[in-house]
């Protein structure tokens, strides 16, 4: 597996009921991003074969959730926290559902749109985003349908919605 080649970091997401205890979301260089348990971090990151480097992320990911930098990513395999990488300064977010929308407290929300779609706005203008579910609760949305000069729209779509208890993933971006 080349994997963990293509992660650039790992954080701890906040727990979200039993079923979401111990999540984690990797961010990877292609600028994708997705959300697994601790044992799908285990075999993406082939743990057997770097324990030391798997426990040290993991501690180091574990540890700034508790000390309250949840938006912090640590790198992989370092286990060093990346500075100026998702947040970690700035107010606090808050976040709430507010009839069919997911709304943070900095000014956007995104709901569902059927079963293939989003639909998001911000103090730039709405946008529909194409996505898809999966047979789980992951959402995959498709990359192609965030615009180039728009690309804060992807990290506060999943943000909203591993909120909300879902896994997200992003299809890969076409080479370019």
């Amino acid at each position: 597996m080349v994997v963990g080649e293509r992660i650039v970091g790992v954080r701890r997401l906040p727990a979200r009921g039993l079923r979401h205890r111990r999540q984690y979301e990797l961010r990877f260089t292609d600028g994708g991003s997705a959300s697994c348990s601790l044992p799908r971090l285990e075999l993406l990151l082939e743990a057997h074969e770097r324990p030391e480097d798997f426990g040290a992320v993991v501690r180091a990911a574990d540890a700034a959730r508790r000390a309250g930098d949840g938006a912090g990513l640590v790198e992989w395999p370092s286990g060093r926290r990346l500075a100026g990488v998702a947040g970690g300064s700035g107010p606090r977010e808050s976040i709430r559902r507010r009839g069919g929308w997911i709304e943070s407290s900095h000014g956007w929300k995104v709901r569902p749109a059927g079963r293939s779609g989003l639909d998001y706005v911000d103090d730039r203008g709405p946008l529909h985003l194409d996505s898809e579910w999966m047979a789980t609760p992951t959402l995959v949305i498709h990359h192609a349908s965030i615009p180039p000069d728009r690309p804060e729209v992807r990290e506060r779509v999943v943000r909203l919605w591993l909120w909300a208890g879902y896994d997200v993933d992003l299809d890969v971006p076409e080479p370019g």
